[in-house]
């Protein structure tokens, strides 16, 4: 019985193996199509900024601008801080004369 099998069995594997290979392809993340994230340190945020820390820090506090911790490093996600000074989130406040 199983000798008469053999046939079909082989017919079935040469047409599912390379549709199970193309979607296992397909699924699996290519190395290239990995975003990396963009991130500035707190430092590099000061200096684009023109902030001092502490400021910066109050605007972590007020929900301004959000945080990420990797590696005990305080890092600033580079797209959100580039919205942010678009979006004019972060206003220098200048003194009335």
């Amino acid at each position: 019985m199983e000798s008469q099998l053999a046939p079909l069995k082989e017919f079935l594997t040469e047409i599912i193996r390379p549709i199970v290979n193309s979607a296992v392809q397909e699924a699996m993340p290519k190395p290239e199509e990995k975003k990396r994230l963009r991130t500035y340190t707190v430092v590099e945020a000061c200096e684009i900024l023109k902030v001092s820390k502490p400021t910066l820090y109050d605007y972590f506090n007020f929900g301004l601008l959000k945080k990420y911790k990797h590696q005990g490093r305080t890092l600033i996600d580079a797209d959100e801080l580039e919205e942010g000074i678009k979006e004019e989130r972060f206003v220098k406040y200048k003194r009335k004369k």
